[in-house]
């Protein structure tokens, strides 16, 4: 057990150093000037999230709902079952 933890940790550690790197260029820090540039695109693309829930993903969450959902299930599997129908749609898109 204790080795497998070690090989995890080290692969973790290997791929988000380099992905750091690639993303913010000094490998160490998130930059301002890509810290910035993030906070610009944000708000846009909440707005486009909301868009893509609203119209696309609700509804066919809805009509794949039903086929899966019965009439005994409660509340907490809904929801679960409409956030994973949700996110695996919006994933596709």
């Amino acid at each position: 057990m204790q080795r497998r933890h070690i090989i995890f940790v080290d692969h973790f550690c290997h791929f988000g150093k380099r992905d750091c790197t690639d993303y913010c260029g000094s490998g160490t820090r998130l930059q301002k000037r890509n810290y910035l540039e993030t906070l610009k695109i944000i708000p846009f693309m909440w707005v486009i999230v909301v868009l893509l829930v609203r119209l696309v993903a609700g509804p066919l969450a809805g009509r794949i709902m039903q086929r899966f959902s019965g009439q005994m299930d409660g509340f907490n599997a809904r929801i679960l079952l409409n956030t994973s129908l949700n996110v695996t749609i919006l994933s596709i898109f």
